[in-house]
């Protein structure tokens, strides 16, 4: 008898034993075939757009350039500090930065007297339900009242010369107060109109201290008898917003000091012997610490702060801004970096010029005349000057909006926006120094 020797892959199949890669070369030889499938249909190539082109419709982001060019923005600026120390040393002196007895700041005593004109308005519409004057004399009563807000506290900040900060503080406030006193007395008219003509409105229910002193506090512009409301404070995310805001605006006021400040000083001689070249060179090195300051500003006072008030007063309305960064026209950056304020114009200006008869492009042109008058007030009066730089920058935005309108919607509009701020601005506080600088001069302080 012959014996036939048997192979052990033979024997691993009878007694069903795979070698020990069958599995992988099945699914190696699967996917061999499904990739033959894929090329003899479809091929290699396909019709496909790079990933940085515009018209690539690739899901995949961008993570990794932002973080190339965050760490280049670092680098650059790390560079820049360090050139400012070796050239400047350390200019901001904490010891100096106190605040000693606050009642003998004009600055401070002119603020709580914003409270007489709060008070005179409430006044007089109660005197208005009671009908003690007829309508026209309250209103009169009222505009003499609202323009005396604006030009007793401008006369004192001009007068007394409170402290710079303390001054442009104070104005601010008043521009807030003269918002807020007009939209009071506006829509406490319209209310006393509905109420004679028997709708029940809530009026006037509503004229009562408690319901006028939170108008003044809450974050609006725009008066309304109840406003929505949170259930509760977040004490803990209260508490991390006032950090954050401490510790914003401190490095607001380093910025300033260490870099915005000796920039300046600096830009006087090319400026006033019309160095034009060392006039550019000055403006493209303060524009990056005067974005830096102008965003940070932007975060602590709109973020930070208008949080922590609507936190504090429960209101419930924080749109506060809106993605005004992603403007691709003028026009619509107006409209949406600054809510309270855009409100308050389109309650109270635009849209009452426009029912009495205005054209829509007039409507706005007042608009941006009260705004222009308004900025040059707040820069004019803590700095005893009237150069009309601020007014002159806000009107010479009408003609920019047409301009940037053709641009609606699209990438070189948004280049075009952010351009305009990062050049415009520091162009402006290089002229309004430059004539502070020259007044200081002629006063014999510098």
């Amino acid at each position: 008898m012959v014996v036939q020797k048997r192979s052990k892959e033979e024997n691993d199949r009878e007694y069903h034993l795979e070698p020990k890669e069958s599995v992988s070369n099945e699914n190696n030889e699967k996917d061999s075939e499904e990739k033959k499938g894929h090329e003899k249909k479809h091929g290699l190539y396909e019709q496909r757009s790079s990933l940085l082109s515009s018209d690539s419709s690739s899901t995949q982001g961008y993570r990794g350039l932002i973080n190339l060019g965050i760490i280049l923005i670092v680098l650059s600026n790390l560079r820049l500090v360090i050139l400012n120390f070796n050239k400047y040393g350390i200019l901001l002196q904490p010891e100096k930065i106190y605040i000693s007895e606050w009642y003998r700041w004009p600055g401070v005593i002119i603020f709580l007297f914003l409270n007489i004109f709060i008070l005179v308005s409430f006044l007089l519409e109660h005197l208005a339900v009671k009908k003690t004057f007829e309508e026209r004399t309250i209103i009169m009563f009222q505009i003499i009242n609202i323009s005396l807000l604006v030009l007793i506290p401008s006369s004192l900040v001009w007068i007394f010369r409170p402290n710079p900060l303390s001054g442009i503080l104070v104005m601010i406030f008043m521009s807030v107060y003269m918002m807020k006193l007009t939209s009071y007395a506006h829509i406490n008219y319209n209310l006393r109109q509905e109420a004679k003509k028997g709708v029940q409105n809530g009026f006037p229910n509503n004229l009562t201290y408690k319901n006028m002193y939170y108008f003044m506090i809450v974050p609006a512009t725009v008066y309304q008898i109840r406003y929505p409301r949170v259930d509760r404070v977040r004490k803990g995310w209260l508490l991390r917003r006032i950090v954050e805001t401490a510790f914003f605006t401190m490095l607001i006021v380093v910025i300033v000091t260490q870099y915005i400040t000796p920039l300046v000083n600096n830009s006087i001689a090319p400026l006033d012997s019309s160095n034009y070249i060392r006039i550019i060179e000055r403006l493209l090195k303060l524009s990056v610490p005067n974005l830096f300051v102008w965003l940070l500003g932007f975060y602590v006072f709109f973020h930070l702060f208008l949080n922590i008030v609507a936190e504090l007063t429960r209101f419930g309305d924080r749109e506060f801004y809106k993605d005004w960064w992603n403007s691709t026209t003028l026009g619509y950056f107006w409209r949406n970096w600054n809510m309270p304020v855009h409100n308050w114009m389109v309650a109270h200006i635009y849209m009452p010029a426009v029912h009495r008869g205005y054209s829509k492009t007039q409507s706005s042109f007042i608009c941006f005349f009260v705004s222009a008058v308004f900025h040059e007030l707040i820069v004019g009066a803590p700095f005893r000057m009237v150069k009309m730089w601020a007014f002159t920058g806000m009107m010479a935005q009408i003609p920019f909006i047409y301009l940037t309108e053709r641009f609606r919607g699209k990438q070189i509009g948004n280049i075009f926006f952010w351009f305009s701020i990062v050049l415009g601005q520091p162009f402006c506080v290089l002229m309004i120094y430059r004539d502070w600088y020259q007044q200081q001069v002629l006063a014999g302080v510098f």
